[in-house]
């Protein structure tokens, strides 16, 4: 073994995002894995360092395995508000033979923290026994879920979701409010969110979701 672990590295809520813009309190999330394990002792120039914009801190106490494994595990960094601009995030690892490896993001912090909704999807779609509606949050809310026939007719509703700053997500069972399973057809929901802060200010996004039985 003469290569160090290999890490998946992102903003949490902006996995695979290329260069994403940010605003509020970061959380830096990472996968590590290695055959010969991560080292977690802290050697000078060795340990698990997590580097904002040049600056290290040592992040071992905040690697954990997974369980049962002993050469995969991730963790996750709270670097919390930073100023507003370009800003590069790096996290340097070694495994228990001391191969190092490097990975790095870049993303933009912004002074925006109006609530905003995007990226919203259902997936499955179509979906049978089941949908999950995702999205995204410029920042912390309180969401509403409701979905709809064609016809107008509200068949269920999430209240007072806690949305994060991020990537977000819902479970659809196809059961309306009864607990009856809905019958095939095209639905209408609705994702609103009321911003946490004093301002009140709102964001909602409409999609359909496509619901097909088996015979």
């Amino acid at each position: 073994d003469d290569e160090g672990p290999l890490i998946e590295l992102w903003i949490e809520g902006y996995r695979n995002a290329i260069n994403p813009e940010i605003s509020g309190d970061i959380y830096v999330r990472a996968i590590l894995s290695d055959s010969s394990g991560i080292n977690l002792l802290g050697n000078v120039g060795r340990q698990l360092a997590l580097y904002v914009d040049g600056t290290p801190d040592d992040v071992s106490d905040c690697f954990q395995y997974h369980t049962g494994s002993s050469t995969k595990g991730e963790l996750r960094v709270e670097i919390g508000v930073l100023e507003s601009g370009s800003h590069i995030i790096q996290l340097r690892a070694s495994d228990g033979l001391l191969n190092s490896s490097i990975a790095e993001i870049e993303m933009n912090v912004t002074e925006d923290n109006s609530l905003g909704i995007s990226s919203v999807f259902p997936y499955p779609n179509p979906c049978n026994d089941g949908t999950s509606i995702n999205w995204t949050q410029s920042s912390p809310g309180k969401v509403d879920i409701s979905v709809y026939t064609v016809a107008g007719r509200r068949v269920i509703m999430f209240g007072n979701i806690e949305g994060t700053v991020g990537y977000n997500q819902c479970w659809w069972d196809c059961r309306d409010v009864d607990g009856d399973v809905v019958a095939s057809g095209t639905y209408i929901f609705i994702v609103s969110a009321v911003s946490n802060s004093d301002s009140g200010e709102n964001s909602e996004v409409t999609g359909i979701i496509a619901v097909v039985r088996n015979p």
